[in-house]
């Protein structure tokens, strides 16, 4: 060995308590030294004065007990493994190469879970008693069960574990973990919102307030999904206007999104307008640019109240986005008839009742019939329709009206004077707009 290993009298203790505290930590090291010597036991961690003035130092805890120190220079390589492969080595080296003690290290083995050299000791007694019966039985399962094993080895030496019979990266499961605990959150708060919504309606009103100051409390991301259902998915207008004072407590975007939801497409006038007086100042960059996407909105509507509030945010910034806007292209469906197809006998005179066409036939009418069809609803049937889709152009005055205010410029809707003034202020031909607030 390295005349630099050193064994201080101090670090001597018993190897009983070594292998003990081997065995419970789970995993034993090997240091390979450059001489091709191998030392077996457990790394320790460095705390000692001669650790730290040598930092390069390493100590492992043999497995009898010795704590022996090495030079990096002196070490070729580091392996870490589980302490039951430590122990199965040394057992390798002290079985007789006996049928009985060899069906036993691999009996041991199985139990150990060490599934490879489980098949490796069943191969082993195989070597010397080919028709041993226990061991051609279990070699099978044993080369399945390692093959596995070998393969969940693998997959986690990539970084890989198990979840739920299959491997994913690490990131996955703190993922999965994730979304669990945020389920189990939302759950809690699904609960309390079921039964302050019971007291919003109860007759009481002393219920009622408690309800009311039970939901202004909230102030988690996590109780979104409960408001959502109890208090914006209610008829009555009241309710929402109660989700619009909770919302700004909540400190999350998805709280934000939730406002201009409310600012967009609420019934109410009310509503949306609150929502839209409850947004916080400190997020009016994210605002600005969420309206500013609203502005591509499939609904009409949803176009110009877009512009109206983008008009009173006041950045001169989204002029060329409103623009874009002053006339948008919007789907309808109408109802059109469907065309009937008809069919034809030959015969153009109706039918009449056998005894009617005998007496014509033979004279018995000589001033002919009249036939009343005004009660056959058969012979002309309700015209059918179909829905189809149809584009119109339409002009937004809101997104104007933004216009003219953070411009003082009105070129009413037409779109390319628009355009090349703004081009002329961006070249600095034409004076900035002074009414603006961005």
């Amino acid at each position: 060995m390295n005349s630099y290993c050193r064994l201080p009298a101090k670090s001597i203790i018993l190897g009983l308590g070594i292998s003990l505290a081997i065995v419970q930590s789970g995993y034993a090291d090997h240091l390979v030294l450059s001489n091709g010597g191998v030392v077996r036991g457990l790394l320790e961690e460095q705390e000692t004065e001669t650790s730290v003035e040598d930092p390069e130092l390493f100590q492992i805890r043999t497995l009898s007990g010795n704590l022996v120190s090495f030079s990096s220079v002196d070490i070729e390589d580091t392996i870490y493994q589980p302490v039951v492969v430590e122990e199965y080595e040394v057992k390798v080296a002290n079985t007789p190469q006996t049928v009985e003690d060899l069906w036993q290290l691999a009996e041991w083995c199985r139990k150990q879970e060490l599934y490879p050299q489980w098949k490796t000791q069943l191969e082993e007694v195989l070597k010397l008693d080919s028709s041993h019966i226990g061991a051609q039985q279990m070699l099978t399962k044993a080369d399945i069960s390692a093959r596995k094993q070998e393969r969940e080895e693998l997959m986690k030496s990539r970084g890989m574990v198990k979840y739920r019979g299959k491997f994913i990266t690490e990131r996955e499961k703190e993922l999965i973990d994730e979304l669990a605990e945020e389920r189990e959150r939302r759950e809690v708060w699904w609960k309390k919102a079921k039964l302050w919504h019971g007291w919003l309606n109860h007759r009481s009103p002393t219920y009622q307030q408690k309800g009311i100051a039970a939901f202004r409390s909230i102030n988690s991301v996590d109780a979104l999904p409960a408001l959502e259902k109890y208090l914006q998915q209610e008829n009555g207008e009241d309710f929402r206007l109660l989700l619009v004072e909770v919302l700004p407590k909540i400190d999350d975007d998805r709280a934000v999104l939730k406002l201009i939801e409310l600012s967009l497409l609420d019934s109410s006038l009310q509503v949306r307008k609150n929502a839209f007086n409850s947004l916080p100042p400190e997020k009016l960059e994210f605002v600005t640019a969420q309206y500013v996407r609203q502005l591509n909105h499939p609904e009409n509507q949803v176009v110009r109240r877009s512009g109206d509030f983008l008009g009173e945010i006041g950045d001169i910034r989204v002029v060329p986005y409103l623009i874009d806007a002053l006339i948008t292209t919007h789907t309808y469906q109408v109802s059109v008839p469907i065309p009937r197809q008809t069919y034809s006998t030959g015969r153009t005179s109706p039918l009449l009742p056998p005894e009617i066409e005998y007496q014509l036939r033979t004279g018995q009418l000589p001033y002919g019939v009249i036939v009343d069809n005004s009660n056959n609803n058969s012979i002309q049937p309700p015209p059918q329709t179909k829905l189809v889709d149809v584009k119109r152009d339409k002009q937004n005055p809101e997104v104007l009206a933004a216009l003219k205010t953070l411009t003082d410029q009105n070129f009413q809707y037409n779109e390319v004077q628009w355009r090349s003034w703004w081009d002329s202020v961006r070249d600095g031909k034409a004076p900035a707009p002074t009414n603006q607030n961005s």
